[in-house]
């Protein structure tokens, strides 16, 4: 019955979260999660990864800007660039960046929104899926922009992603939702529902309570169509498959310090001195087939790790420009550290016009597609193709 898969669901993935936050406890890695481990090294320039990169100018239009960058999407023959917090809209390019259409559509009415709060792709790729979570509902267009049809939601989230067209994971932090109590998944920060957002069952049981202290959503990645889940301050990284998650990778952190501890009743005090004196992992990576890119903070300065899954070492990558030479060529290199999505196998980023021109006037002597870029050009995107780093002669 429902009833008992969802009481199932949490009390499982509370025993799992105990365990998530306490490194001893190696029971997780059981579940053929790759182990990680992580050290103080002397950091590699980013360019040893590097095998090539492809700057691809996004078109621009005076009237529709992209204001900032939330999310970016690929099909085989799209890129769709959503704009949450300052255009509110999410925009259509065709591959080479030549602008297709604009999603803008604020309003109250059937076919519009009140704030496009997590865009995303139905996992057949030919529907966009916009949630607006002011007006309670998910509105879905075509590649070229049409309204198509409207779902209407009954619980409060903060973001989605379609594990197939049968199954949605949403997460949230929110306790007290009436309808997650009424579905017993109160105090659950993964929510799965069918096709239309009825909730089926719940997982991953937040262990702060309700100290809103903290910054607790857990962070959700859908990357080469798997979709990852990682709570805060955790060091594992959970698979999403349909009504539950699977670990996935455990970072073993224990050489350059350990996941804190932080629970419901931890004071602020002790809050900040975690923050300011610790080794936290908040979720944020991405991969391709053969390496993946972790975002760690240590006493509040960002370390960049990579893994190398052929050979199963890890290597530290740093943002300085003594490591990184930085020349014409070589002045994208160190914004592969930025990368949040993947396209074709290769790390993707997207860097302001007025960043790129700032940082590097000539830009357009070196790459020839960046020639007429102006302060008020729309973003850039830079692909990585990624490759193995030569390994030094003993």
């Amino acid at each position: 019955s429902m009833a008992a898969t969802s009481t199932y669901g949490s009390n499982a993935w509370r025993s799992v979260l105990i365990s998530c936050q306490n490194s001893e406890d190696k029971k997780i890695t059981e579940e053929n999660a790759t182990t990680i481990v992580l050290q103080d090294q002397t950091p590699v320039p980013v360019s040893s990864f590097i095998e090539e990169i492809h700057v691809l100018p996004l078109e621009s239009e005076e009237e529709h800007l992209i204001g900032g960058i939330d999310n970016i999407l690929f099909t085989k023959d799209r890129i769709i660039v959503s704009d949450m917090k300052i255009s509110k809209s999410v925009y259509i390019f065709d591959r080479n960046g030549k602008k297709q259409a604009v999603i803008n559509r604020l309003g109250r009415g059937p076919q519009e929104y009140l704030l496009p709060f997590y865009t995303t792709l139905t996992p057949d790729e030919k529907k966009i899926a916009i949630y607006d979570n002011m007006g309670s509902k998910v509105l879905f267009y075509d590649l070229d922009g049409n309204f198509i049809e409207k779902k209407n939601v009954n619980f409060t989230f903060m973001s989605f992603e379609y594990i197939d067209e049968n199954n949605i994971v949403c997460v949230t932090y929110l306790s007290n939702d009436p309808k997650l109590k009424k579905a017993n998944a109160n105090g659950n920060m993964a929510i799965f529902t069918d096709g239309d957002f009825n909730i089926k069952t719940s997982a991953l049981h937040n262990p702060y309570g309700d100290n809103a202290q903290f910054p607790i959503i857990p962070e959700m990645r859908k990357l080469n169509g798997e979709i990852f889940l990682t709570p805060a301050f955790c060091d594992t990284v959970y698979k999403v498959v349909p009504t539950f998650l699977t670990p996935h990778y455990y970072l073993d952190l224990s050489a350059i310090g350990n996941t804190p501890h932080i629970t419901a009743t931890t004071s602020h005090k002790e809050y900040s001195d975690i923050m300011n004196h610790s080794t936290l992992f908040y979720g944020a990576f991405v991969e391709n087939s053969s390496f993946v890119m972790f975002l760690l903070s240590k006493d509040r300065t960002i370390k960049e790790k990579i893994f190398d899954k052929r050979t199963k070492k890890t290597f530290s990558l740093t943002r300085d420009y003594t490591v990184n030479k930085s020349t014409a060529t070589e002045w994208f290199d160190v914004y592969l550290l930025n990368s949040k999505y993947v396209c074709d196998d290769q790390f993707v980023t997207a860097i302001p016009a007025y960043e790129i021109l700032m940082g590097y006037s000539a830009i357009a002597q070196v790459f020839p597609q960046l020639t007429g870029l102006t302060q008020d050009s729309n973003p850039v995107l830079v692909f990585y193709k990624l490759k193995h780093p030569e390994q030094p002669e003993n």
